[in-house]
């Protein structure tokens, strides 16, 4: 790797991390954003979930790091008035390293809890700091990782394209109020998201990859889906289209045939889904080492999926008509909903101005319309890269668009999470193509002055 190219690295690099950490867009400081996403709530998405691992963690303080087979949990209190106690309890003890208040846990058996088992040995490591400090440097730990995963891809949108639509894609990661406000929460991972893409970007970075390199790149991917399906199988698909993304434009830029792009393009994708298949073996297997047979466990295992996709759980017993109604949801209905989603809030004095997402689509559409137009009236200079491009943009709408719906139960029951796989990766894609447009526009006035 070039000097140059290192030094824009770590140029993004610090960018994203200056502004996850301090927030200088203030994109999630005022009272709107925060009731938006639940964040000082007691129905919060990001304590709620995260207090599975800090349970965790306990858990494996207290009973050792092989306790419940890395499983996810938190302290559970059978008198609580509202069941968030539970989760300020959990906070509570293991920040003030108070193993006296673990009394009981709340089993969380839908995940296999991979994050789990990773920040317990970062946890262990850290053990000489207070619960604090310790809960402090882990999400920090998570900061770090997603501004070296999404610096990549930036480098690689750079790599492909040029440095000013590397920028623009940086200000669609990064002027919203969905990434910035997810990035430390220690369920989630965001990172791990972005991280099967950022290792095909890697690879198809080279132009004459070896054998070794081949299968070492193929491992390195498989294991970044397990790890990602092992941390929660939520937005999974979208993972996998935005994973197969650099593969396309490479089959694209060096177009041979059809059976020889086939080819290159299926094998990633069979180690993609295998290592979801894989996963959920693991999963079952874990139920069974938990004293489940396996019967139950598939049987549990299935309506984890019915819920959280489409069908009904009425067959196998259970109505919840909460649950009936997202799983019914007609998708017109549903992408309605999250096209007038809020994107981005942006306060002027005492008034504050929602970007509704139908606006960030619109926006990009019409720059997507313009470069089309420069292409058509040979106005630009390589148009295969412009085409390219705008290839892999649409590609990167199906991304979070397959989630919507394969998994309509989940994004029906959940508008004030499921809006945040917009940025994996089709949203900061999508500025790109604005940069890129800009770019070229700029260059062809350029020429004519």
């Amino acid at each position: 790797m070039k000097k140059k190219t290192i030094g824009i690295y770590i140029l993004f690099f610090l960018i994203l991390f200056g502004c996850f950490k301090l927030n200088p867009f203030k994109v999630y400081n005022n009272e709107r954003t925060m009731e938006q996403i639940f964040a000082n709530s007691p129905e919060a998405w990001s304590n709620d979930s995260e207090s599975y691992v800090i349970g965790s963690l306990i858990e494996s303080m207290k009973f050792g790091m092989s306790s419940g087979v890395g499983r996810l949990s938190r302290l559970h209190d059978e008198n609580a008035e509202h069941w968030f106690y539970n989760v300020q309890i959990t906070y509570k003890a293991f920040e003030e390293d108070n193993l006296d208040l673990a009394n009981d846990f709340e089993l969380y058996y839908s995940q296999l809890g991979g994050q789990g088992v990773l920040f317990r040995f970062i946890n262990k490591a850290l053990m000489f700091f207070d619960g604090t400090t310790r809960l402090s440097i882990m999400r920090n730990i998570n900061v770090i990782l997603i501004s070296l995963v999404l610096s990549i891809i930036a480098i690689y949108i750079m790599k492909i394209t040029n440095l000013t639509t590397a920028i623009f894609f940086l200000i669609g990661i990064l002027i919203n109020q969905w990434l910035p406000i997810s990035v430390t929460n220690l369920y989630w991972v965001s990172w791990s998201w972005f991280l099967p893409m950022a290792l095909a970007s890697i690879y198809c970075l080279k132009e004459k990859p070896s054998k070794k390199t081949t299968i070492l790149f193929y491992i390195l991917i498989f294991l970044s889906v397990v790890f990602k399906c092992s941390s929660g199988y939520e937005f999974i698909s979208t993972v996998l289209v935005a994973m197969i993304i650099p593969f396309v434009y490479k089959e694209l830029n060096n177009f041979k045939s059809i059976i020889a792009s086939i080819k290159n393009l299926i094998i990633p994708t069979i180690i993609g889904i295998f290592g979801f298949l894989f996963t959920f073996i693991l999963h079952i297997l874990r139920y069974m080492l938990g004293g489940w047979d396996l019967k139950d466990s598939i049987e549990f295992l299935k309506i984890i999926i019915i819920k959280r996709t489409n069908g009904s759980l009425i067959p196998l017993g259970i109505n919840v008509e909460a649950w009936e109604m997202a799983l019914s949801e007609p998708y017109l209905s549903l992408f309605r909903r999250y096209f007038n989603a809020s994107s981005l809030n942006i306060v002027v004095g005492d008034n504050i101005y929602e970007i509704r997402f139908w606006m960030i689509f619109l926006l990009i559409i019409t720059f997507g319309l313009i470069l089309g137009y420069f292409i058509k009236n040979n106005k630009i200079e390589d148009k295969n890269q412009a085409i390219n491009y705008i290839t892999i943009t649409l590609l990167g709408a199906l991304a979070p668009f397959s989630w919507y719906i394969l998994a309509r139960g989940h994004a029906a029951a959940h508008l004030l999470l499921d809006p945040i796989i917009l940025y994996v990766p089709f949203i900061p894609m999508g500025f790109g193509l604005i940069g890129y447009t800009i770019s070229e526009g700029v260059k062809k006035w350029n020429m004519t002055k």
